[in-house]
């Protein structure tokens, strides 16, 4: 609560303050010495609030704070599980922004910081729940460094909409044995409350 408090000072001051939601295909690639485990990708939901703080007339910092449901299925032999991994996500993107008519496209990248806040497994309809942290009984450590990419418009009015690309660069693994890193491709659509040009 005090980093949002600290967004929508800063920007609703200085530059712009919003709101976002929308969903996210996630998975996370994982391997075992030199095996590649197969897994599929899981869709999920998100939203948060984001700032935007010019930094120049064509640069701006974007800061956020999303709550993100990340995770994997796999099946086998018709079995199949799911692993859904929910966090708090704070993306810290620097963006060009290219002024139109009606609005402006942007596009930019920076890293992010991600904690894991509950979890739960599901196995042939079976929930169970998950745990955070790095012992072998726990599905992932929580914390999370990430980078992000993303592209988007905004129109005059405050809507934008914007697609991005996560990926962790950690290791989340809570066993040390594996190698696991999540990724997902996010779509949202958000509402500038200020700063809406």
């Amino acid at each position: 609560m005090a980093v949002i408090a600290i967004i929508t000072q800063t920007t609703s001051a200085q530059g712009g303050f919003g709101i976002t939601a929308g969903v996210v295909s996630s998975n996370y690639s994982a391997k075992y010495e030199d095996l590649t485990i197969s897994l599929k990708s899981k869709v999920g939901l998100t939203f948060g609030v984001m700032g935007n703080l010019p930094l120049s007339k064509s640069f701006s910092f974007q800061p956020g704070v999303n709550y993100v449901q990340k995770g994997a299925s796999v099946s086998s032999d018709g079995d199949k599980a799911t692993i859904k991994l929910n966090y708090i996500e704070a993306p810290l993107n620097f963006v060009y922004n290219a002024p139109e008519k009606n609005g402006h496209f942007y596009a930019g990248a920076g890293p992010s910081l991600a904690y894991g806040i509950s979890a739960k497994t599901t196995a042939n309809g079976v929930e169970e729940k998950g745990h955070f942290g790095s012992g072998p009984e726990d599905v992932a450590k929580p914390f999370e460094i990430g980078a992000n990419v993303l592209a988007g418009y905004q129109f005059a009015g405050g809507v934008n909409i914007a697609v991005n690309y996560n990926r962790g660069l950690n290791n989340i693994s809570s066993d040390g044995s594996t190698k696991e890193h999540n990724y997902y491709f996010g779509l949202r659509v958000g509402y500038m409350l200020s700063g809406k040009k």
